[in-house]
């Protein structure tokens, strides 16, 4: 081999195969992350198509239960004890307390201590949402969505995953 040559190598050095596996790897875990985000965002909207459903399955049960005032069912409030109107025939009055326990039922059927609340017992349907509360307010009970006379506000909250902070939907409609 003459002196003079200067012989060159083929292929990759270790180095440049190191940075390349990091480069990888960076871009593996943006992928990963933005799955998960995209996983909490879905779940995210899972739950709010949950409780849209629920705030019009209420307003459903108000329209057909006209002469019952459905408004003052604050968060707080636990499901009323009620007949089951599906195996027995009911008045009004108690038609709109198994329709309110119902709907209380299907938010969260939980109570504080994580126990199963005694009237949520004969509803197959139960707890749809992480910590959930809902309330129907009328004007004059109302600090959570702005309503006229002879409007109701149909509110329904649910806490965050991984948080303090609770996603609300509300939505207005005419009391009767």
């Amino acid at each position: 081999m003459p002196s003079g040559l200067v012989r060159k190598e083929k292929g990759a050095s270790l180095i440049e195969v190191l940075v390349a596996v990091v480069i990888l790897s960076i871009g593996i875990l943006g992928i990963a992350g933005i799955q998960i985000v995209s996983l909490q965002q879905n779940r995210g909207a899972l739950l709010r198509l949950e409780a849209l459903q629920l705030a019009n399955d209420i307003i459903d049960r108000m329209r057909a239960n006209p002469n019952q005032m459905y408004a003052q069912v604050l968060y707080a409030d636990l499901p009323p004890n009620s007949p089951d109107c599906v195996i027995s025939s009911c008045s009004p009055p108690q038609m709109k307390n198994y329709d309110i326990a119902q709907w209380k039922c299907a938010i969260n059927s939980l109570d504080l201590g994580g126990q199963i609340m005694s009237q949520c017992t004969k509803y197959a349907f139960a707890n749809r949402l992480p910590n959930g509360s809902g309330a129907i307010l009328n004007q004059t009970s109302n600090s959570v969505c702005d309503v006229n006379a002879g409007e109701v506000c149909v509110a329904i909250r649910w806490r965050v995953a991984g948080s303090d902070n609770f996603d609300t939907v509300l939505l207005r409609t005419s009391e009767n």
